[in-house]
Parts: structure tokens; sequence; C-alpha cells
């Protein structure tokens, strides 16, 4: 006979458990034959990654993990926006005056299907905007022409 000792429930006594019971011996077996590392394994975290051929603001974020494609559309909005006034050409950085929803973006990515382009919703900053239009304001104002 074997004794069986199962947590939360009274002990068995041996004459309780018969090995030549088909249900004892094929619960044995199942534990005898258990795989230590096919359970560690099962529990290892699946690698997220976003759907191919997607792309925030034009940035390409497929396939890429989620932290990653933060990292990239976060560089892309840093760099400077070049503005063209009256053929002059003045850069401007866009992280004083706007502030992107990145993390927001990389969600709606999450669930987007192979192929789309997500928006990247920003927040403008009105008084920094109207102080940026101001300065450049100074710069190109000029009299109007009034010769016929």
């Amino acid at each position: 006979m074997l004794g069986l000792a199962v947590p939360g429930l009274a002990a068995a006594s041996p004459a309780a458990i018969d090995p030549t019971d088909p249900v004892v011996t094929a619960a044995l077996h199942a534990v005898a034959t258990a795989s230590p590392t096919r359970a560690i394994a099962s529990t290892k975290q699946v690698k997220v990654t976003l759907p191919a051929s997607v792309r925030i603001a034009g940035v390409r974020v497929g396939r890429f993990a989620p932290e990653r494609a933060e990292r990239l559309v976060e560089k892309a909005f840093r760099k400077p926006l070049t503005v063209v006034v009256d053929r002059r050409r003045l850069r401007v950085d866009p992280s004083g005056l706007a502030t992107p929803y990145i993390s927001g973006a990389v969600g709606k990515a999450r669930g987007a299907k192979p192929g789309t382009s997500i928006p990247l919703v920003v927040s403008g900053h009105g008084a920094a905007v109207g102080g940026w239009a101001k300065k450049v304001a100074k710069r190109v104002d000029r009299e109007p022409d009034t010769t016929p």
C-alpha cells in the first residue's frame, strides 16, 4: 500500500489508497512524468511585439516591442521641425511647443491590423506657440508695398 498526503485534506489511511486502482495509477504517472522544464517554460512571458508594418506618425514600429516603439517615436518627435515663412527656413524644437501622447498611440498600435498607420495625438502649448509666432512675426513683418 502507498501513503499519500494531500494538503488541505484529512490524512488518508494507507488502506484507502490502492496503487492498483487505475485512477491512482494515472495520477501517479502524471506526477512522475511531469517535466519541470515544461512547467517553467509555460510560465515564461511571451515577448509582445506590435503587428507587422504598423506606423505611428510615419515612424515604422511594426514588429518592435512596445517600449522600443515608444523610444523610436519619441526620438522622431524630438527632431526639429522646419517651418518656411516667406522663403525663410526656420527650425523649431517641437518639444517646447507640444506634448505627444506616445503611449496612447502605441496602445492603439498593439491592437491594430498589420499595415495600419496610427496618428500621433499632441497637445499644443498655446502660450509657447503664441510666443514663438510673435518672435517670427517680428523677424518677417514688413510694410506692405503700395506702389502700383
